[in-house]
Parts: structure tokens; C-alpha cells; sequence
């Protein structure tokens, strides 16, 4: 799960970034992350609820949550009733918010580097791919799934790390549970985990 938290951080967002193509987008998002990152680290580390809010102010606006929910869910988004869906997307934004604001502070200076963007005029989807360098082995893949909507923003709706998708990891688990304990046994499990990571 930590793997993700570098490539996450690395995409939050620049006002009024949204006209970037996405390939700039996360380029641009990048160096803002992690200067604020390494200008505001004492004091998130005494304030963990501040770094919290940071990530919160920062990353939501540029994830599709619902988008990543129905594709983590699969199946199981479709036989959810409205308030279960509601409730799985909450509970799931507050579990990546706390999750990687908790893991923020291993980058530790590894450098970046971003491959060309293939994509054509018009098109809704792209993958902005980028390796981050690794200083145990080789650089490390990692790749950025995005959709433009139709306000004419570009969201990120899925990160592959060294060829590990964030959506397939978390459908094994989450679809694992829904069998064992049902939909609102999953939610509730996902809840009680939000809570003591309040505590």
C-alpha cells in the first residue's frame, strides 16, 4: 500500500491547472507537491491534522472518486443501493486521505523522470507514465489513469505502480470481504479502520 503514496502526492493539485494537458498537469502538480512538502515539514509532522487537511485541500478536487469506487467495486457498486455507494465513497476518501498523509514524509529526494505523453487531439483518456528512481534497484514505473470530464477538467481515476494497479488491489480485497461479510459488513469494517486511524 506505501508504494502509492509517492505517486498519489505527486499529482495534487495548482489552481486553476485545469486547462494543462495532463501530462503538465501532473509534471506542474509534482514540483508545487513536493515543495510544499519539504517548506511545511516540521509542522506537519507536530500536526498530523494539518497535514490531513493539506492532502484533503490539495488531492480530492483532482480524483474521481465515484469513478474509482465503481471500478474497484465492480459488480458489487451495481447491487449496492444509493446510501451503500454514498457511504463506500466516504469511507473510502477518507481512507487514501489518512492512509498517504500518514506514509507522506518517505520521500526522500528520489528523482523523476516522465516519458512522453501519447495522445491524440480529442481524446478523454490518458496515461501520463513516469518512473521514479529507486536506490535498492532499477527505476520504478509507474503510470497515472486519467479522464477528462465533461467541465473539461482531467481527473485521476487509477495508479499502476511497477505494474500494480490501486484499483485491481483494492477490488481483490474489498470484493474478498463482500463475500465474507457482505456490502455493508465491508463498509463497516472500512469505517471501524477510518476510526482508529482517528484516534
Amino acid at each position: 500500500m506505501k508504494k502509492f503514496v509517492l505517486p498519489l502526492l505527486l499529482w495534487t493539485t495548482l489552481l486553476g491547472a485545469e486547462s494543462l494537458p495532463p501530462d503538465e498537469l501532473i509534471r506542474q502538480t509534482t514540483e508545487r507537491a513536493l515543495s510544499e512538502l519539504q517548506a511545511k515539514r516540521d509542522q506537519l509532522e507536530q500536526d498530523p491534522e494539518k497535514l490531513y487537511r493539506l492532502i484533503d485541500e490539495v488531492l480530492l478536487p483532482h480524483i474521481d472518486f465515484e469513478r474509482t469506487a465503481q471500478l474497484i467495486l465492480g459488480r458489487h457498486w451495481r447491487m449496492a443501493d444509493a446510501q451503500q455507494q454514498k457511504r463506500f465513497v466516504m469511507e473510502f476518501r477518507t481512507l487514501l486521505v489518512r492512509t498517504y498523509a500518514i506514509a507522506v514524509f518517505e520521500y526522500n529526494g528520489e528523482k523523476i523522470q516522465y516519458k512522453p505523453l501519447r495522445m491524440k487531439e480529442g481524446d478523454t483518456m490518458a496515461v501520463v507514465q513516469a518512473e521514479i528512481e529507486s536506490r535498492s534497484g532499477p527505476p520504478i514505473p509507474f503510470h497515472y489513469n486519467l479522464e477528462k470530464s465533461e467541465s473539461g477538467d482531467w481527473k485521476v481515476f487509477d495508479i499502476s505502480i511497477d505494474g500494480i494497479s490501486l484499483v485491481t488491489n483494492y477490488r481483490t480485497s474489498y470484493g474478498r470481504m463482500i463475500q465474507q461479510k457482505g456490502m455493508d459488513g465491508m463498509l463497516d469494517v472500512l469505517a471501524a479502520k477510518n476510526r482508529e486511524a482517528e484516534q
